[in-house]
């Protein structure tokens, strides 16, 4: 259970990373700072960020199937044999037979050796990788269909990284505007502004912004590292039950 639970936190932290990377540093930031340089309306800010987020979707399913869920499966299969060999050499070296390789009809993962004794290791590796991905499959929809779906709606939100982040700008901007259009006003309208540029860069002048983009940037991945896990931990104790049924068959 230890070893599956860290497997999942270390599974959400890449997630998050790659939507920091790929998404915010790469589409999201050239955005905000383009809006900071020419000025425009925040609400065609706002839509932008929004289309890029959208269409980031089909990218960020892509890893978590193609990535995520092959490198979730194949360190916490590893981490299954570390444990099955701290046991001692009794287990392997009894249950190891024949007979039980013919039976388990699953190609191992070239991955999924485990250097624990001849062939049983493989088939260690096989059967631990076999039960992760069939609670996987279990899930509605597919995980990486499910998980990038709920992870692309956690940006999108009023209280995503999206949100968040238009929310910082529009802060600055009313913060620093009263002497432009009046407090109450700006308030009420600033979305709909053609804001001019000279404006932008005054509210957000270059330290100012500087601290916007790391306070989005830790955000996103605060929220999409959050959403990951606890789309995950309800599935722990079906992963950590799978593979010790697996073992105790051997046992």
């Amino acid at each position: 259970e230890k070893e599956a639970e860290t497997a999942i936190t270390q599974f959400a932290e890449k997630i998050a990373s790659y939507v920091g990377l790929r998404l915010y540093d790469e589409q999201i930031i050239p955005k905000l700072r383009d809006f900071r340089e020419n000025g425009g309306k925040i609400s065609d800010l706002k839509s932008e960020l929004i289309r890029l987020t959208e269409s980031f979707s089909p990218q960020l399913k892509a890893y978590i199937v193609d990535v995520g869920i092959p490198e979730f499966q194949s360190s916490l299969s590893q981490r299954v044999g570390d444990i099955i060999k701290s046991i001692g050499s009794d287990f392997v070296n009894k249950r190891a037979s024949e007979a039980t390789l013919h039976d388990l009809k699953i190609h191992a993962p070239k991955t999924a050796d485990l250097g624990v004794s001849d062939q049983f290791s493989t088939a260690i590796g096989a059967s631990v990788g076999a039960a992760i991905t069939l609670t996987f499959a279990a899930i509605g929809g597919g995980i990486g269909e499910e998980l990038g779906i709920a992870i692309i709606a956690t940006v999108l939100g009023t209280t995503g990284p999206v949100g968040f982040v238009i929310g910082l700008v529009i802060g600055a901007l009313v913060a620093a505007g009263a002497w432009w259009f009046g407090k109450e006003k700006i308030t009420e309208t600033i979305e709909h502004v053609s804001l001019p540029a000279v404006v932008v860069r005054s509210a957000l002048w270059e330290s100012r912004f500087k601290k916007l983009i790391d306070d989005g940037r830790k955000h996103c991945e605060d929220s999409v590292r959050t959403n990951a896990k606890e789309r995950l931990l309800p599935i722990l104790p079906n992963i950590t039950d799978e593979i010790v049924f697996r073992l105790r068959s051997w046992w």
